[in-house]
């Protein structure tokens, strides 16, 4: 574009419908290459309040002009009076957003709906930039709180409804504050959280009189799996259930008693029906008066009409879990049929989810098996280095390596040829070696 461009020597030439075209490729081309994800290129980390320092990498530098350039690119657009104006302040927005000028690109974005409010990438765009602050402001709140768990939901929420980065900036403050939290947490990589319960499991198991090495290869794969659920399969169906509990039209309570005194105090504050007497307050948690106990938990499955599980309540294991559900607002014959709509769109996904999870195991077990048909032995269990070829034979002498002995100079082998093929015009019928480690020799005449 470009290049055409530059041959465009006239105004009329670049007020012209090719003209137009031309510029809005451009600055589309522009944008998108300056983009840090679509270019493979790290998204720097985040600094206090998204501000450059001196000491700051540039390594994004480098396409940052790009946005710079398809604003000067898209302003001249507008002054031109460019029929397709929206477009154009579709990728004028998309720039603003890039150098993190966000004030601007909403400005910029509300008159392109102005001008064609059913423009659906503009809509989105901006959607989008609302719930990435909100989130952001959210889980910076939980984070100064002490809810570490909270703000990395939020933290995450906010990065899975970007999955593009098309706003850089606030999705590097996202990666950066997750990291934090994560780290303030105590949380380990899932990579060093395997090696860590593998290398406990391996000393557990050393112990045994009947533990082999060779044997410890299910393990691993266990260690693997089960690794991979906690980290990375698991937290999906976590979101899922929170989004599943915020369409319910009761809020849900989670509370935890760790000791039996505390079974004893939840038991004193709720009735024979599982009802909440007054307002109070357990483990930090409010539970408004009427609240109920819901069949999950430590009373999942447990039939609630009967006084039986709260008498024996002082009784349960700990930590027990216990759930209540409170009416947000007033239940209506909609809200309900909302909840169940997107229950019932929620459960297929988690359909959807596990058998995704089925079939990464499958292939996972498929590959272990096709290297266990490609290998013959592990290596790493060989009491011995592999026999040599007597063709080698006359290089282990005076070297004190014997894997020196593997890996002969090929000037010496060409040697050793040419003394075999002087020995067989001298002699009559002979055996001579083949170059082919393990093959037999043929009879030569």
């Amino acid at each position: 574009s470009r290049a055409l461009l530059a041959d465009f020597g006239s105004r009329a030439e670049l007020v012209s419908p090719l003209g137009f075209r031309l510029r809005r490729a451009l600055a589309k081309c522009l944008v998108e290459g300056s983009d840090a994800v679509d270019n493979q290129r790290k998204i720097r980390p985040a600094l206090a309040r998204n501000r450059r320092s001196s000491d700051d990498p540039d390594e994004i530098q480098e396409i940052t002009p790009l946005a710079e350039e398809a604003l000067d690119v898209t302003a001249r657009l507008l002054e031109d009076g460019c029929p397709d104006e929206s477009d154009v302040r579709y990728w004028r927005g998309r720039a603003l957003v890039r150098l993190g000028r966000l004030d601007e690109a909403e400005t910029c974005l509300e008159a392109g709906l102005q001008a064609d409010p059913d423009n659906q990438l503009m809509r989105q765009l901006r959607a989008t930039l609302g719930e990435l602050d909100d989130v952001k402001v959210k889980g910076n709140d939980s984070y100064k709180a002490g809810d570490l768990s909270e703000a990395i939901r939020m933290y995450s929420l906010g990065l899975e409804r970007d999955p593009d980065c098309v706003d850089t900036r606030t999705c590097a403050t996202l990666y950066f504050n997750r990291s934090a939290a994560h780290r303030r947490r105590g949380d380990a990589s899932a990579v060093q959280h395997w090696k860590t319960v593998v290398e406990r499991d391996r000393k557990e198991k050393r112990a045994e009189a009947d533990w082999k090495e060779e044997n410890y290869l299910q393990d691993y794969m266990y260690w693997m799996v089960k690794v991979k659920s906690d980290f990375q399969w698991q937290q999906p169906l976590v979101q899922v259930m929170q989004e599943m509990r915020t369409a319910c039209v009761e809020e849900i309570i989670e509370v935890v008693a760790f000791a039996k005194s505390d079974l004893a105090r939840l038991q004193g504050l709720i009735n024979e029906k599982y009802f909440v007497r007054e307002d109070c307050r357990f483990m930090d948690m409010k539970l408004p008066k009427g609240s109920h106990v819901l069949p999950l938990g430590v009373l999942s499955g447990r039939n609630l009409k009967s006084s039986v599980w709260w008498e024996k309540m002082e009784a349960l294991d700990t930590p027990a879990h216990f759930f209540f559900g409170w009416a947000k607002h007033d239940v209506t014959h909609q809200k309900i049929e909302q909840m169940k709509e997107v229950h019932m769109d929620k459960l297929k996904w988690c359909g959807n989810h596990c058998r995704m999870v089925l079939k990464s195991i499958e292939d996972f077990l498929a590959e272990v098996t096709e290297d266990f048909s490609m290998s013959g032995s592990f290596e790493s269990l060989m009491p011995s280095a592999p026999p040599l070829s007597h063709l080698y034979l006359k290089h282990c002498e005076g070297r004190e390596l014997a894997e020196d002995a593997a890996t002969p100079r090929s000037d010496d082998l060409a040697e050793s040829e040419e003394e075999d093929d002087a020995f067989a015009m001298d002699s009559g019928p002979h055996f001579t070696a083949t170059a082919t480690l393990g093959q037999s020799s043929e009879m030569q005449q």
